[in-house]
């Protein structure tokens, strides 16, 4: 991995990527929109077999914070291996401010409104001791020693914590061992993950630790990593049709392991790694692809601000539509897309703007504000 790559030159930016964080956060929304549970679909008249599938299929949609994970490490590892290439070293000051401007306006300013403004009462409500824990980025293990936030609208930004402590760590990783040496980390980091699952399953740890903890999704970051590093720049050229059975299969993948993991020994020791692999599929059929379509393109570009509100959004349309209906998730769907909308416009771009200044790679469309140095969230 030479200063020479002539693939690792100049500005870097896939619109397509931009895309994938959108399909990504759709993923994660539908899984909230719509019931996980059988039974809601048996009451409907479905057999028991379709009702199952169904709900596998939807529940699934919650996997897209995986998808996050990966897209994440594979755009980091890309733009700071750029930065080394250039500079010979990384400037992990800027790097933590690009991450703070990014980040932070929304986050803080999220957690306070749903703090201040939703009684403690309330099943949607932000309680202290979680408040405390997100506001030093280890929201997600209070989760894990505490307990899941339930219903509260600002528990889906546990994930947070989880990029928090990555952004924090992964550069220094890199200045300390050197990029030539990181595939050798991410081949350990791989190897510990699926060891502590391991552990975690055989002392009997339920769901939300597994699902909360950051060890339990340093593959997926290192499977992102992997892929900058393997790439070396380039994006694979493939066919429609390899693209789309490529997706196609990893969603599958996604789907299957869901549906059939009660038939595991062990059921997240050996459905994590196949949830990783389907998104690590997701990723390499749209990198390369060329897709642009402008309102897509427009979508993940305020995802981050999607996924803050989105369940903030449900919880209202719940007040005006029967849950889980279509009426709720649509009604759900616009409100999303007009708080990420306004959020993205009146908070979050004019703290973009100054990101410029401490930035070394260009990452973002000619002209924009904006980069794919984006929080996958």
């Amino acid at each position: 991995m030479q200063a020479t790559d002539s693939k690792r030159q100049g500005a870097f930016y896939r619109p397509e990527l931009d895309c994938l964080r959108f399909f990504a956060f759709l993923f994660v929304f539908i899984s909230h929109a719509f019931a996980i549970e059988p039974d809601y679909y048996t009451h409907l008249g479905m057999s028991p077999e379709a009702a199952l599938w169904l709900s596998k299929t939807v529940g699934v949609g919650g996997l897209g914070v995986a998808l996050f994970f990966v897209l994440s490490s594979y755009l980091i590892t890309e733009l700071l291996i750029r930065e080394h290439n250039r500079t010979g070293k990384l400037d992990i000051k800027s790097f933590y401010i690009r991450r703070a401007l990014r980040i932070w306006p929304l986050y803080f300013f999220f957690l306070l409104l749903v703090y201040i403004v939703i009684p403690q009462s309330s099943i949607y409500a932000l309680q202290t001791n979680y408040l405390i824990a997100m506001f030093l980025f280890v929201g997600n293990w209070a989760c894990v020693f505490l307990g899941g936030m339930g219903y509260s609208v600002a528990g889906p930004l546990w994930s947070i914590s989880v990029e928090e402590q990555f952004y924090l760590a992964w550069p220094l990783v890199i200045s300390r061992v050197g990029v030539k040496y990181l595939k050798h980390v991410c081949i350990v980091v791989i190897i510990l993950a699926n060891l502590v699952r391991i552990i975690m399953e055989k002392k009997g740890a339920g769901f939300v630790a597994f699902w909360c903890s950051t060890v339990t999704w340093l593959d997926a970051i290192a499977a992102g990593a992997l892929i900058a590093l393997l790439l070396r720049g380039a994006a694979p050229s493939r066919s429609r049709l390899q693209r789309f059975l490529l997706g196609g299969g990893g969603i599958a993948v996604w789907i299957l392991a869901a549906r059939f993991r009660h038939f595991l020994v062990y059921p997240d020791v050996g459905s994590y790694p196949l949830i990783i692999i389907g998104s690590v599929m997701m990723l390499l059929a749209m990198l390369g692809s060329g897709v642009r379509n402008p309102f897509l393109v427009y979508l993940g570009r305020i995802s981050y601000g999607l996924y803050v509100f989105h369940v903030l959004a449900l919880a209202i349309a719940s007040l005006l539509f029967v849950k889980y209906s279509p009426l709720h998730a649509l009604t759900g769907l616009a409100l999303t897309l007009l708080m990420g909308a306004i959020s993205y416009r009146w908070l979050e771009e004019p703290f973009l703007k100054f990101k410029k200044r401490f930035t070394h790679v260009a990452s973002g469309p000619a002209g924009s504000a904006v980069t794919l140095e984006t929080a996958a969230s």
